[in-house]
């Protein structure tokens, strides 16, 4: 019996097994990586409650903030990729006239009437470079559609107005040079150039009426995004 008590005695004292140094340093090691991995989580966890509570806010707009169900946004995009068009024929008609025509890049200024005008190569070097200036303001369009920025967007609503502006001047030059009486008569290419010249105005009509609209929904967005404080 004395025998037992000594042996559960002894068992009683049996001392723990000692940690190697590599062991010691690779517990610590795991430990302060699973407390830095708790701090994170509780970090991200606050950042998600703070997002969702201001999503909940904008609920209402969820579906203007999706790029695939945005109706503002698509139209947009649509009227952007229409505008680019109509430059990208109105170019290349331009192109075909000259290449018929043979006239040089540049010539003396009419002065016997400002119907000749219509002929001359500056009036198209002004339509191209406006083609080039309206290709670079859809471009401005396509990065503030994706980035909801508001100064880029505003940008190109108000060139949708010279562009307006601009085509309406030319269709109206055009249709005075074209159907009063002179020696400049109708051909495909003028006819051509006034249809493009119709439906840019057309065009632009819709593109200030959408990105009007898309650019008040963008200032919205904005306003609420400073309330929130995101």
């Amino acid at each position: 019996m004395s025998k037992e008590n000594d042996t559960i005695k002894g068992d009683s004292h049996v001392a723990p097994p000692k940690v190697k140094p590599d062991e010691k340093v690779a517990v610590n090691a795991a430990e302060k990586v699973g407390e830095e991995a708790e701090g994170k989580i509780k970090f991200l966890c606050w950042k998600l409650h703070k997002k969702t509570r201001f999503r909940k806010q904008l609920l209402p707009m969820e579906p203007l903030c999706c790029l695939s169900s945005a109706i503002i946004r698509e139209g947009a995009g649509s009227a952007a990729f229409l505008e680019f068009c109509g430059a990208l024929i109105t170019t290349a008609v331009i192109y075909l006239h000259v290449w018929k025509k043979h006239f040089e890049l540049w010539a003396p200024l009419p002065r016997h009437s400002i119907k000749e005008f219509f002929l001359h190569p500056a009036f198209y070097h002004i339509i191209c470079v406006h083609n080039a200036i309206l290709a670079l303001s859809i471009l401005f369009l396509a990065l503030a559609l994706c980035t909801f920025s508001k100064s880029l967007m505003t940008i190109k609503y108000y060139y949708c107005h010279v562009s307006l502006i601009l085509h309406l001047l030319a269709l109206l030059f055009s249709l005075y040079v074209l159907c009063t009486p002179g020696t400049i008569k109708w051909t495909y290419t003028a006819a051509a150039l006034v249809f493009c010249f119709s439906a840019q105005i057309v065009l632009e009509l819709w593109a200030i009426a959408v990105i009007g609209a898309c650019k008040d929904f963008f200032k919205m967005v904005d306003t609420f995004s400073s309330m929130a404080g995101v």
